[in-house]
């Protein structure tokens, strides 16, 4: 099968090459090996015709100076939206496991087994190094996959990464319904974040407003959720500042990966240096390399820039916020909010949150701005700090 001879229109919609299959041929797949008179590269194959490309224990055997070149030529195969899945023997486990004695001779993982001509490895690859490919070739969502073969995928010391190539998505006139808060005026640089995006992307608007945000939120949700031909429920604060391209990230994102069930962006803790999301094992930070995700499991998030698939707020059982007092029935700082009781039994009703570091959004913070009365010099201040501090020294 060659580029020439084969035009995209002649192959499966369901498409899929296992490279370098040798002696385990898997059932749905093409399977592709040099015994067979094949070449993992160039592939033979025209561009964007296969929704996953798997390459079990190949990709080593090529020159370091190599990689990264023939990585880029099974992406050009790969449909947008396609999944690349990657094995090769980890570096640092081999490492690992030669220092401490549990392998004897760690040669054999580390070149090959030299049986033949094909047999010599050209690359060592670590985790870091593997994602680090990934991500300046413009994949996204990388992440560990599990043997499913008795290949060398299944072997203890393989390193299975799997990414998957961006799809460019155009948000216009897609099914998005924003749930816009109208309870107070907000920021002017709010409205602009809000006119920009509706100009360009349009979307119907929902409104909603009250001193009791949650009261009047929920409904709003549903409502939307409810509207035949919405794809999308969108909601934001009217503190929030973001931009039309944060709309559209978080839209391919949720449109390329189906088990995130909502999705939000970095967005900072007003008065307190801290994001405004939570994980499951919340230590007070995150391991560094998540921020190098697209997008990471959460178990609390914000509204304030939030994606969510209408389908599970149909089916979540309500009541969806309620606010709990702490043990000694005061609003201390064990108490639950309103939001963060949503999130909690949105997770537990089986459904996914996540957050985006490819999104970052604006907190509006209300900044007082005093005067110097020793040289009339400005002094900036959160009011979040005056109500901690009180006036700022320079000030009195």
């Amino acid at each position: 099968m060659s580029k020439k001879k084969t035009a995209a229109s002649a192959l499966p919609d369901t498409l899929k090459l296992n490279l370098g299959s040798g002696n385990y041929p898997m059932d749905g797949f093409e399977n592709i090996d040099r015994k067979n008179g094949q070449e993992v590269y160039p592939l033979e194959f025209p561009d964007a015709c296969a929704n996953e490309i798997r390459a079990s224990h190949v990709l080593e055997h090529f020159s370091h100076r190599k990689v990264e070149e023939v990585i880029r030529e099974w992406v050009r195969v790969l449909k947008p939206g396609g999944i690349l899945k990657i094995a090769v023997p980890d570096f640092d486990l081999i490492c690992q496991w030669h220092a401490s004695g549990q392998i004897d001779r760690a040669e054999h993982y580390l070149m090959g087994g030299h049986v033949d001509e094909n047999d010599h490895h050209g690359t060592a690859f670590t985790k870091q190094f593997l994602c680090e490919l990934f991500y300046a070739i413009g994949l996204e969502d990388v992440r560990e996959w599990a043997s499913d073969n008795a290949d060398c995928s299944s072997l203890s010391i393989s390193l299975n990464l799997q990414a998957r190539k961006p799809v460019a998505i155009d948000v216009k006139a897609d099914g998005l319904h924003w749930i816009i808060p109208t309870a107070r005026y907000g920021p002017s640089i709010f409205h602009k974040s809000v006119y920009d995006a509706m100009n360009e992307i349009g979307g119907e608007v929902h409104m909603t407003g009250g001193c009791f945000w949650n009261q009047h939120l929920c409904p709003a949700m549903e409502g939307a959720a409810n509207q035949p031909g919405c794809k999308y429920v969108l909601t934001f604060d009217y503190d929030s500042v973001f931009t039309v391209e944060d709309i559209r990230t978080l839209y391919a994102i949720m449109e390329t990966h189906p088990h995130i069930d909502a999705l939000s962006p970095l967005q900072s803790h007003r008065g307190a240096d801290k994001p405004l999301f939570t994980t499951i094992e919340q230590r007070g930070h995150i391991p560094r390399a998540w921020l190098d995700q697209l997008a990471f499991p959460a178990a609390t998030t914000h509204f304030g820039l939030t994606m969510i698939r209408p389908e599970k707020l149909r089916t979540l059982p309500h009541p969806w916020m309620v606010g709990v007092p702490d043990a000694t029935g005061r609003w201390g700082a064990d108490r639950i909010d309103p939001d963060i009781h949503f999130w909690r039994k949105w997770t537990e009703n089986g459904n996914t949150v996540y957050v985006s570091p490819r999104v970052s959004i604006g907190h509006v913070d209300e900044m007082i701005l005093w005067v110097s009365a020793k040289d009339l010099t400005p002094i900036y201040q959160k009011s979040s700090d005056y109500l901690r501090y009180g006036k700022p020294l320079e000030a009195k």
